[in-house]
């Protein structure tokens, strides 16, 4: 494998995205996510306040609002990068590129590593533009960090599941339930929270709600959980 092959493998990727509306959509989403919460929550907060007369009801669901948008990040690249895999896939260019000198080491470098790497600039981006919380520091890097084997858990979860494309975007919706685990921390009381510490997006959302770095460790053996089955079935299935 070589810089060049690999740039032009994911400049084939970029392509295939580009020339497909619903996987472009996908990088779009975030920051119309962000840009809908940025406008929507100081609104409600305040209207709240003057209809009800419950001051700051709204801004405790803030850092919720911005987990989203940066989970949602990862999510959709994640995504977009495994619909790409299992379209080559069903018209056979990922067997193909695979015998190539690029390998199969390159392509799944090109079509997964290099997409999720992408997603922490990305995810700072967005909550630079949007971000609605005052989340410290080491929480925006917990979060930026953290969305990087949460997508590879989705990106593997579709691929490895999928017979074809159909099948493909019923499971991204399927793998959805990781966006919906941020909100349990803060809806839900404790013990019964903790049911959905299965998924690993949970514990990075209960690290903001109670700042325990014993979540952080939670959610690294957490991630690890799924990942590795996750991999091993994803290399025993066919390019």
């Amino acid at each position: 494998m070589t810089l060049r092959l690999l740039r032009r493998s994911l400049g084939r990727l970029v392509s295939e995205i580009s020339s497909d509306a619903m996987l472009a959509l996908c990088f779009v989403a975030p920051f119309l996510a962000g840009a809908a919460f940025r406008l929507a929550l100081p609104l409600a907060n305040r209207l709240v306040a003057e209809r009800f007369g419950l001051p700051e009801s709204v801004s405790p669901f803030f850092p919720l609002a911005d987990l989203f948008v940066g989970f949602l990040t990862g999510y959709m690249v994640s995504f977009a990068s495994a619909m790409v895999m299992l379209e080559e896939r069903d018209n056979g260019t990922a067997s193909y590129l695979a015998v190539t000198p690029l390998g199969r080491t390159g392509y799944l470098f090109s079509r997964l590593i290099v997409p999720l790497a992408a997603t922490v600039p990305l995810t700072s981006l967005v909550l630079a533009l949007f971000r609605t919380s005052a989340l410290s520091l080491p929480a925006l890097i917990v979060v930026s960090v953290a969305l990087v084997p949460v997508s590879l858990c989705v990106a593997l979860f579709v691929v490895s599941f999928s017979g074809n494309r159909v099948e493909g975007l019923a499971l991204g919706k399927l793998a959805g339930l990781i966006l919906a685990s941020l909100a349990v921390p803060f809806a839900v009381k404790d013990p019964i929270a903790y049911a959905a510490g299965v998924f690993p997006a949970f514990w990075v959302s209960d690290f903001i709600v109670r700042g325990s770095w014993l979540s952080v460790a939670a959610f690294a053996a957490c991630s690890a959980a799924w990942l590795v089955p996750l991999w091993a079935r994803f290399t025993r299935s066919r390019l």
